[in-house]
């Protein structure tokens, strides 16, 4: 997929303020849907930012993007803190 914007809308949130959705254009992104209360997420989640860590210093182009499936903002806040990639921000959920 060349434009993720379809799916993820115009801006992402990373660790240091929003980043446009076009930065992912060209690169393979893994979709993350987890939660804080999650307990096989949260032993999976160091795995995946090792992985995510190496392939960053190969130079791939591999971007994941974290769907929070958390109850509470404090939770995802949390939750977040352990990952280096972009999310989609707290969504309250229905």
């Amino acid at each position: 997929m060349s434009d993720y914007s379809s799916v993820f809308g115009e801006t992402l949130l990373s660790k240091s303020g929003e980043v446009p959705v076009s930065s992912l254009n060209g690169k393979v992104v893994g979709v993350y849907f987890s939660a804080h209360w999650c307990g096989p997420c949260k032993k999976f989640t160091p795995k995946l930012v090792e992985t995510y860590n190496t392939l960053q210093k190969e130079g791939k182009n591999f971007e994941v993007v974290f769907c929070s499936m958390d109850n509470d903002p404090e939770q995802y806040e949390e939750y977040y803190a352990s990952m280096p990639w972009c999310t989609i921000g707290y969504q309250c959920p229905n």
